[in-house]
């Protein structure tokens, strides 16, 4: 570990956010996301670290660096986000769009409003892993927001 790690481990805050690995010419290797970084991060840097995949990675990470979120889910967001636009090396889960799908928010009443899309589109967010999940998400919020249509009269 190098003391520019050692270094910012100490300083990691308690927050929610998203973390960088860097390796030794600042190329991002690999991304994460935390409810807590500081107690995600420094779990990189124990003695026997719980995933093979950390015994690879940890020679190669010589700088780190990290982004605060107000929330987890905005951890996650971010984290989605920037895998697809830098797609680190060691990211290996989320390299490959086609097993995602995104919200799409349309305009169409009522079936089309909230809607499932397996392309990144206008007017989409995501990616999301699990196309199940986003429909029980998407009853969920027309539950809680119910839409109706409204007649107008002129």
């Amino acid at each position: 570990m190098t003391e520019q790690v050692k270094e910012k481990l100490e300083h990691l805050p308690d927050a929610p956010g998203v973390y960088k690995m860097l390796d030794g010419k600042g190329k991002i290797i690999y991304i994460g996301k935390s409810k807590c970084l500081k107690k995600r991060v420094k779990s990189y840097f124990v003695e026997t670290p719980k995933w093979d995949k950390v015994n690879r990675m940890a020679p190669f990470i010589k700088d780190l660096d990290y982004v605060i979120t107000d929330t987890h889910l905005e951890a996650m967001l971010l984290e989605c986000e920037l895998i697809k636009q830098i797609r680190p090396y060691f990211n290996v889960l989320m390299k490959y769009d086609d097993r995602y799908v995104y919200l799409k928010v349309g305009r169409a009443y009522p079936d089309k409003l909230l809607s499932v899309a397996g392309h990144r589109e206008e007017n989409c967010f995501g990616p999301f892993r699990s196309r199940s999940t986003l429909l029980e998400i998407i009853d969920f919020m027309k539950n809680i927001y119910p839409v109706e249509k409204i007649k107008r009269t002129y």
